[in-house]
């Protein structure tokens, strides 16, 4: 894993990798279109699902972002990797991607190649949005591929483990990619003794910064500081 910084700009004046957003930009653009949201549930909470979350209803943009500035009950709620070629694709003129990442083997194969690759092939790039303390547990991506993200607000406090030490992190049997443990809490040594073993990537991530994910690395996510992320 590593993080870029002192993105370049584009021939039109747009940084790579940072799309010229915010939530005025987002709200105007695409209040009017409806999301899913999700909330941590734990790993094993109440319809806990792939990063420990859970479905929180689906709900017009606008009034999201609405109750991210006044605070109200769906603010602890999170925008979370929605599609936006799908959700909103006017966002994506404002996306120049990095040209370490512009070769897509997803997006290069048939959506005919498999009756469930068409929902995932033209799945990216995608949004995520939320308040401090919003947060992702410990999971690995869907079908192990590797991924980017640029930060335009907020912080990230991310913890990064390669994919050569996960079988130290208790995948769960059952659904692949999840992990029951948690990179920041304090490790239950009785439980999960292996996870003090693991080597752990730690690092705070600012606005203008580019992310890299290598392929099949379990990380955790947690959204800090006093912005909103974006």
């Amino acid at each position: 894993p590593f993080i870029l910084t002192d993105m370049m700009t584009d021939h039109h004046g747009r940084t790579v990798g940072i799309p010229r957003w915010s939530l005025e930009r987002i709200k105007s653009v695409c209040g009017g279109k409806r999301a899913k949201l999700k909330r941590m549930a734990g790993p094993h909470g109440n319809g806990s699902g792939w990063a420990w979350l859970r479905d929180d209803g689906e709900h017009l943009i606008s009034t999201f972002i609405d109750s991210l500035r006044s605070g109200s009950e769906l603010s602890g709620a999170y925008l979370h990797d929605v599609p936006l070629a799908t959700v909103c694709p006017e966002l994506l003129q404002d996306v120049v991607v990095p040209s370490f990442f512009a070769r897509d083997l997803m997006q290069g194969t048939s959506s005919t190649l498999h009756h469930s690759w068409n929902g995932y092939r033209d799945y990216w790039p995608s949004l995520f949005v939320g308040s401090a303390q919003t947060a992702s547990g410990l999971h690995a991506d869907w079908c192990d591929t590797s991924a980017w993200m640029g930060l335009v607000q907020g912080k990230k406090h991310w913890r990064i483990v390669t994919a050569s030490e996960r079988a130290l992190l208790y995948e769960d049997e059952v659904r692949v990619n999840n992990f029951e443990t948690s990179l920041f809490d304090d490790v239950d040594k009785d439980a999960f003794p292996a996870v003090t073993s693991a080597t752990v990537y730690d690092a705070l991530m600012m606005p203008g910064e580019v992310i890299y994910l290598p392929s099949g690395a379990p990380h955790q996510v947690m959204n800090v500081g006093g912005d909103t992320t974006i």
